[in-house]
């Protein structure tokens, strides 16, 4: 399957499960720095990727990569945290960090 049918049949299957696919790390941080959001960390790079999970906390932020290695970051108090959980049409797993640009 070349690269390009493999996007496109990413971008239907996100289309129909409601779930945004990005062709690439700046795609995706233009559009968090948007929402109001700067990266903090990444892990992964397997692109065009799909959102799979989308968590938010004040302050603080952990997660756990598939591989089981587990990652907090602390000290953010007063900042909304963000973790983007993304799938690759590799399959390959990617996740980005993300801080509000202001406190709150």
């Amino acid at each position: 399957m070349s690269r390009y049918l493999s996007l496109a049949l990413v971008c239907v299957l996100a289309a129909c499960g409601g779930k945004k696919t990005y062709s690439s790390i700046g795609e995706l941080t233009r559009a968090q720095e948007e929402e109001g959001f700067v990266v903090l960390g990444r892990f992964g790079k397997s692109w065009p990727a799909t959102i799979v999970e989308e968590r938010e906390s004040r302050d603080e932020i952990s997660f756990t990569r598939a591989n089981g290695t587990a990652h907090t970051y602390p000290g953010y108090t007063g900042y909304t945290l963000k973790v983007v959980r993304l799938k690759g049409t590799d399959g390959g797993e990617g996740i980005i960090v993300f801080r509000s640009k202001e406190k709150e």
